[in-house]
C-alpha cells in the first residue's frame, strides 16, 4: 500500500464527539485508498492529503487532527511546524516510523487525542522509544491510545485531563501504578499485555466506567487473581 497522509479539518462550530465518530469512518475509508490524492468535502470536515493547502484552511478558523499511516519516515514533515498552535486537536501515527516529535510539539495546548500503532516487524523498537515518552508529557490529551509499542509501567502520563486510555500489546507485565493519578479516567483499555492480576488501588479511581483486561497473549491467558 502507498504511503498516505490525510489531514481532517473540523470547522470551530462542529461538535467534538459527532466529529469522531465519523472520523472513524473516514479513517477506515482511507485505509483502503490506493491513489494518494484523498479529498473528501461535505458540511462537516473535509480529509486532505495536502498539509499545506490544510494549513492554508487552518488559518481560516478551522481545526486539524492529523493521520500519518504507513509512513515510511522516521521525521514530520517541516511543514507541519507551520499548523498553528491552536488549531491541532488530533494526531494518529498509525503503522509508521515515527518514534520521536519535535521539541515544538508541546507547544499544541488544544490537542485532546493522540493515536500510535505499530505494527512493523522489521524495525520495532524493543524498548521504549521517545515519542512514548513525549505524548505521556502532552498535558491536554483527553483521549490516548498507544497499540504495539513497548510501555514502562513505571512511565506517569501528566495530563489530568483524560478520561481515555488505551495501552494494548505494550509488553506491560504488571499494573502501571501511576494511572491511579488519572482522577478523571472513565474508560481504560489494557489488552494483549501480561498483566496478570487488577490491583486493589484501582478502586481509586472513582470515575472509572469501563475496564478492559484479558490476561496476556490477546485473552489467550486469563486473569488469575481480581481483588474484591
Amino acid at each position: 500500500m502507498n504511503k498516505l497522509r490525510t489531514t481532517v479539518i473540523l470547522p470551530e462550530n462542529n461538535d467534538m464527539q459527532y466529529f469522531l465518530m465519523g472520523l472513524m469512518l473516514i479513517m477506515s475509508w482511507c485505509a483502503t485508498a490506493q491513489n494518494s490524492k484523498v479529498v473528501i468535502l461535505n458540511d462537516t470536515a473535509a480529509v486532505m492529503n495536502n498539509l499545506d493547502s490544510a494549513i492554508s484552511l487552518s488559518n481560516q478558523g478551522y481545526k486539524l487532527y492529523y493521520l500519518l499511516k504507513n509512513g515510511k519516515d522516521s521525521l514530520l514533515p517541516e511543514s507541519f511546524e507551520r499548523i498553528p498552535k491552536d488549531k491541532l486537536i488530533g494526531f494518529n501515527c498509525d503503522n509508521c516510523r515515527l518514534k520521536s516529535l519535535p521539541k515544538y510539539f508541546n507547544q499544541y495546548k488544544n490537542l485532546k487525542t493522540g493515536d500510535l500503532s505499530w505494527f512493523l516487524f522489521d524495525d520495532y523498537p524493543y524498548e521504549q522509544p521517545p515519542i512514548v515518552d513525549q505524548v505521556f508529557r502532552l498535558k491536554s490529551l483527553e483521549h490516548l491510545g498507544i497499540h504495539g509499542l513497548p510501555v514502562s509501567s513505571n512511565r506517569r502520563i501528566k495530563s489530568k485531563q483524560l478520561t481515555y486510555l488505551e495501552l494494548a500489546d505494550c509488553e506491560l507485565t504488571f499494573f502501571p501504578k501511576k494511572i491511579y493519578r488519572l482522577k478523571n479516567l472513565t474508560t481504560l483499555r489494557l489488552g494483549c499485555n501480561e498483566i496478570k492480576t487488577v490491583p486493589d488501588g484501582l478502586r481509586r479511581l472513582s470515575k472509572l466506567e469501563a475496564l478492559y483486561m484479558d490476561g496476556g497473549a490477546c485473552g489467550g491467558n486469563p486473569i488469575t487473581y481480581l481483588t474484591p
